[in-house]
């Protein structure tokens, strides 16, 4: 009787601790998702971007990092982030600084550069840099997206 007595209150306490992180899960998830579509809003304000853009979870930061509306010292704050993928995900937003553009095309992972390097809208000095890159693939592509610009370039003009 003891034993189904102790397997019936092991199970009971299984299930409120469920319950329980469920309830906590859903405020978890609840709180994401409104930081996760706040960090994408154009009216959004810059100090809580700011705060987004440090936020413990990465995919808040990538977030932010896409939004085009972030100030000039947000993007500082992400130039510099931990996860690469903020950090890629920075390459892409075509509002960024050039003086972020150049923090990005020295960083240290090749991943970061390859992606800035299909950026079409960063200043051509900068593709010219990265097509002098170690790896040969960041120079392979910068050397790609240059020929790109200037294709379309040639294009347009003798379409005109």
């Amino acid at each position: 009787m003891f034993n189904i007595i102790q397997k019936l209150s092991n199970k009971l306490e299984k299930s409120l601790f469920r319950t329980t992180s469920y309830k906590s899960n859903q405020d978890e998830s609840a709180e994401f998702w409104h930081d996760y579509c706040l960090a994408g809003k154009a009216s959004a304000p810059t100090g809580r971007l700011a705060a987004l853009a440090q936020h413990r979870n990465p995919i808040i930061r990538q977030r932010v990092a896409e939004n085009v509306y972030i100030p000039g010292y947000v993007q500082r704050l992400l130039v510099n982030d931990e996860d690469t993928n903020v950090r890629i995900t920075l390459t892409t937003n075509r509002s960024v600084l050039v003086e972020i553009w150049k923090q990005l095309a020295e960083d240290e992972s090749e991943l970061v550069r390859f992606s800035l390097a299909r950026n079409k809208d960063m200043p051509v000095p900068l593709l010219f840099n990265l097509a002098r890159d170690k790896q040969t693939n960041v120079a392979g592509q910068a050397q790609q997206t240059i020929e790109e610009i200037f294709g379309a370039v040639r294009l347009r003009a003798f379409a005109a």
